[in-house]
């Protein structure tokens, strides 16, 4: 075992000195990491074994005989587990065929306000935050990150890397804590249970929470609640939450904000992402790069920062040698390649079989109706029996005939649309399930076209502010592919709506209004605190802002200024003591105010809390308005007011004049016959 360990840094050696656009390895290195990586569970386990003796030294009815167990054996099979798991993944560019992540794996950056943050390696990352929240954009690359990090942490034998995928907490029938302690004590033996509390308070884990903005709008608090309790609780572990943007999760307390670095050509980032994505087809990759290099820089850089698109770029490269200046056209592209292009690129004159029968246009059509319904039924992993049943009732409405099981399966390996992930159905990426939804929506008549925009403007209003970023990519395409309906039947309501919220004469002045519509008052927000002994537990309460449920229906035409809304009286709020004073006597009288750098804390011994106390919100029927008003700077409050103002005012007359431009159009061209 010691040569393997020995070729391992002989191999790092080599991939720090060989240039990224050349480190193209030999297949025999390559196929020898994944052999060492094998090596890498046991040697982890015997080091965990050495320390366990130690600090578990102290519990008498734990023998060595129980540690072998739990350290030796049960957690080196699911450490055996996942790595088999998370140490292969499918791409597009491959197809529906595993491949080593490391064949493909091109290191992701972060960043940390402007600050670039390397993920190399994990004991660097973490010796620098004990808590993450990794923030991307689809496809930008975050569960992959997540992969890595999880080897990684393998392989430098610092931390127990756990990986939750929370969408699997949508039943709702388990806990998070209890989930992870089921997940780490696999044959739920008693004395694991004990092994497992020490474990956690000497800090050996590091948590992956993968996929946040999977989880259900019901479930989100909860869910944020139980991540705040088990960190708090076990303060001395790592932890790493992934979600998409805005999906309410970036204000936990213990946790710094990472965003996903995008990939430039001026780092060289895009091209060592080309040559690795065809590290075995280096003419193939020459071309491809060539291309995009000598196009318009802005706008490749644009597009083709986000690593899936690029990916995809690839993938249709040999056809279309060009970027597409539309989304739903690069889509379009992707999916042409995906039915018949791929194979007969690495396989002259070959084109799979499909088994049900169906040719293209069949497809599609079956796929546009599945993708609107489970999008809008929130189903973006989906099991075999969903899958059926939504097919089955597709076919009937269509008075179609085919095979259900052999379309299943032409989906999963003669086109690799869907993957399947332990009797998990999705799409090879939620972005393709967006763009048939697209599809679907851009071809309905008008009147159920209205419906449907109707129905976002009301998912809006329930799943709140994540959702805007949510569905953005679903109205970029339909933006593109329909944007007469698109602009009649969603926008231009959205933006006169909201210009009737905004010019409401009971203010005297815009600041007053747009603070009046943002907000209703004030919550605090309680959290648990423990420093090392959960004996030491306080009770903690932040200052937060109580916003009106009514601003998200239209949130997606005023983000940008509601947003700079928000980071300002956040601001306010934690730096300037005068609101604190105003607003937490309200509240209560026993709250000791502690002022720091980065919140309004309120910090006090949990049993000093009188639980009949009602600490939940405040609103202005409580306080007054006006003097709440006068609190802030209501310069920077007018300026946002007016500049959302003026924003309105030019969509609405810039896209009022598109509708009438289309009318008139049409009714032209039909006049001249």
């Amino acid at each position: 075992m010691k040569y393997y360990f020995l070729f391992y840094l002989v191999w790092r050696i080599l991939i720090a000195v060989i240039p990224k656009r050349n480190a193209l390895l030999p297949n025999a290195i390559i196929n020898m990491e994944e052999k060492v990586l094998e090596t890498l569970v046991v040697g982890f386990t015997k080091v965990l074994i050495d320390e366990a003796k130690t600090f578990l030294k102290d519990i008498t009815d734990i023998g060595y005989d129980e540690i072998m167990q739990y350290i030796g054996k049960d957690l080196k099979v699911y450490l055996t587990k996942h790595k088999d798991k998370y140490s292969h993944v499918k791409t597009l560019l491959r197809g529906n065929t595993p491949v080593y992540l490391y064949d493909i794996y091109f290191p992701s950056k972060l960043l940390d306000g402007l600050k670039i943050v390397n993920t190399e390696s994990g004991v660097d990352l973490f010796n620098k935050y004990n808590c993450i929240t990794i923030i991307g954009d689809a496809g930008s690359g975050k569960s992959t990150l997540v992969k890595h990090l999880f080897l990684n942490s393998i392989y430098e034998k610092k931390f127990i890397p756990i990986l939750i995928e929370l969408r699997y907490l949508n039943e709702g029938t388990i806990s998070l804590e209890d989930h992870i302690k089921s997940t780490c004590n696999i044959n739920k033996l008693s004395t694991n249970n004990s092994i497992l509390e020490r474990l956690l308070d000497q800090g050996k884990f590091v948590f992956f929470f993968d996929g946040f903005d999977e989880l259900e709008e019901r479930i989100k608090q909860k869910i944020i609640k139980e991540i705040n309790s088990f960190v708090s609780k076990y303060v001395c572990n790592k932890f790493v939450i992934t979600t998409r943007p805005f999906s309410n999760i970036e204000n936990l307390p213990l946790f710094t904000n990472l965003r996903m670095k995008d990939l430039t050509i001026k780092d060289g980032e895009i091209m060592g992402f080309v040559f690795k994505q065809l590290s075995q087809e280096k003419e193939l990759a020459e071309k491809a790069y060539k291309s995009i290099s000598q196009g318009d820089t802005r706008h490749i850089e644009s597009f083709l920062k986000n690593p899936l698109l690029l990916s995809l770029y690839l993938l249709t490269f040999q056809s279309h040698a060009s970027i597409p200046d539309k989304k739903y056209i690069f889509y379009r592209r992707v999916v042409n390649a995906l039915f018949s292009e791929h194979d007969s690129k690495t396989k002259l004159g070959f084109t799979r079989e499909k088994r049900c029968g169906l040719d293209q246009e069949g497809f599609e059509e079956i796929l546009k109706s599945f993708s609107f319904l489970s999008y809008f039924e929130d189903q973006f992993a989906f099991d075999v029996d969903y899958a059926v049943k939504k097919i089955s009732l597709i076919k009937n409405k269509k008075d179609v005939k085919f095979d259900t099981g052999l379309f299943m399966k032409d989906l999963k390996l003669a086109i690799s649309l869907w993957t399947d992930d332990d009797g998990q159905l999705s799409f090879s990426h939620r972005s393709l399930q967006e763009y048939f939804c697209a599809l679907f929506i851009a071809e309905l008549k008008d009147d159920e076209n209205k419906r449907v925009y109707k129905k976002i403007r009301q998912t809006f209003a329930i799943k709140g502010d994540g959702h805007s970023k949510e569905v953005e990519n679903l109205l970029d395409l339909l933006k593109e592919k329909d944007e007469y309906n698109y602009s009649k039947n969603f926008y231009l309501p959205l933006l006169r709506d909201l210009n009737i919220e905004m010019t409401k004469p009971s203010f005297q002045t815009g600041g007053e209004i747009l603070l009046n519509f943002f907000i209703e008052g004030f919550k605090l927000e309680r959290i648990l605190y423990s420093r090392g002994s959960r004996e030491e537990t306080t009770t903690r309460y932040s200052l937060r802002l109580l916003r009106r449920a009514s601003i998200y229906e239209t949130i997606y035409v005023h983000i940008n200024y509601t947003r700079e809304l928000d980071r300002y009286l956040y601001k306010e709020i934690r730096t300037n003591s005068a609101i604190s004073d105003f607003i937490l006597p309200n509240f209560s009288d026993n709250l000791t105010i502690k002022m720091d750098s980065d919140d309004v804390d309120i910090a006090v011994k949990s049993d000093l809390i009188d639980p009949s106390i009602n600490l939940t919100q405040i609103t202005f029927d409580d306080l007054k308005f006006e003097e709440v008003y006068q609190l802030f700077d209501t310069k920077i409050l007018n300026d946002i007011y007016a500049n959302l103002m003026t924003y309105l005012k030019l969509e609405i007359d810039s896209c009022s004049k598109f509708i009438k431009k289309v009318e008139e159009n049409e009714r032209d061209l039909v006049d001249l016959i």
